[in-house]
């Protein structure tokens, strides 16, 4: 997933962010551990995610809002038009959707009750 660099005006205040990679590295029953830039490695339970969909006013833009609960890593948002599918997971993964987006890049998350 790539964000470009620049500078976004919120508020009255400009504020710089860079570009960044998220890869998914690996998915175990429990955890699952992000890699951003090759730099920070970290692990995330699955129900330590919270996720949305928002849409843009005055846009036809919807991004998907991945918030890290424990508030490791900033939280990532997905432009929906990047999804490839989502698929309901079933045996092991029943209870949760899988994420697919056209970068080959996976993301796991269980329903909240």
């Amino acid at each position: 997933m790539f964000l470009k660099d620049g500078n976004i005006k919120e508020f009255g205040f400009e504020v710089g962010f860079q570009e960044f990679e998220l890869y998914l590295n690996e998915v175990s029953e429990k955890t699952v551990t992000l890699d951003i830039h090759g730099i920070v490695n970290t692990q995330l339970t699955f129900e330590d995610f919270g996720w949305y969909i928002d849409e843009y006013k005055h846009s036809n833009k919807r991004v998907l809002i991945l918030d890290d609960l424990t508030e490791q890593i900033c939280s990532v948002l997905v432009d929906m038009k990047d999804i490839k599918k989502i698929i309901m997971g079933v045996g092991f993964f029943e209870g949760s959707y899988i994420l697919i987006l056209k970068h080959n890049i996976m993301y796991r998350f269980i329903m909240e009750e």
